[in-house]
């Protein structure tokens, strides 16, 4: 796999939520549990996308923040620029595993839920 093939393979998640919000929807709510770092097989591309990262003085790692529209919710398991923290030997990281735990809980508003998968993950997080 090649950068390009790395390009054509990847989710624009702004485009696809910029697309999505054309549409009008009443609210939009987009969690991202993905912000890892990935370390491809091939130690040669490796090389060469830390070179490219170097290059485009590009230091920060994970995702960019992201825009939405009034009415949209977006909730990424870490801070922009930054690498979420996986659950010590759990099947999901700390931000599934949190949200799984709330979301399920009937008549509360997102935003509750969200702050009770936040101060979930924060304080696991600073256990570890």
């Amino acid at each position: 796999m090649d950068a390009d093939e790395i390009k054509n393979r990847a989710i624009l998640i702004q485009k696809f939520l910029d697309d999505f919000n054309d549409r009008h929807p009443f609210v939009t709510i987009l969690l991202l549990d993905c912000c890892r770092v990935y370390h491809l097989r091939n130690p040669k591309l490796n090389v060469a996308l830390a070179r490219a990262k170097k290059i485009n003085n590009s230091q920060s790692t994970g995702l960019k923040q992201m825009d939405g529209k009034a009415g949209t919710l977006i909730a990424f398991a870490c801070a922009p620029g930054t690498i979420a923290q996986d659950g010590m030997n759990e099947q999901n990281g700390l931000f599934t595993k949190y949200l799984l735990e709330h979301i399920a809980t009937p008549n509360k508003d997102i935003r509750m839920i969200m702050a009770a998968v936040t101060r979930g993950v924060m304080t696991e997080s600073k256990l570890n």
